[in-house]
């Protein structure tokens, strides 16, 4: 598997969003790696009502990707049946089944 491939296979999932710059970053971040799927769970705020909406605008622009968008990180582990999961946070953030959660998760 060449890395491309390797790529390919990522789905960054955006969780607990509440900035509209913060989730417009991290879309823009996983556009640039040349992800096809994006999912963002339990967005609020500002992000849920502005940022959402325009995350859709720049993965419709990209040509090829999905943005899936969903109440919880339960109903995307459950959606997408991911073999590997790893988390990665600069705090503390929702639980689940004993880890701590927040931040951005990659999935393979």
């Amino acid at each position: 598997m060449d890395c491309q491939q390797a790529v390919n296979n990522v789905i960054p999932v955006i969780h607990n969003p509440a900035s509209v710059q913060k989730l417009l970053d991290a879309v823009k971040v996983s556009l640039g790696f040349g992800l096809k799927t994006i999912v963002v769970t339990k967005a609020v705020g500002t992000a849920a009502q502005q940022g959402v909406p325009e995350a859709f605008r720049l993965v419709l622009r990209s040509g090829g990707a999905t943005l899936i968008v969903l109440p919880d990180i339960k109903d995307a582990v459950e959606l997408l049946h991911p073999d590997s999961v790893y988390f990665l946070s600069t705090r503390g953030g929702d639980s689940m089944g004993g880890m701590r959660l927040g931040g951005v998760g990659f999935w393979l």
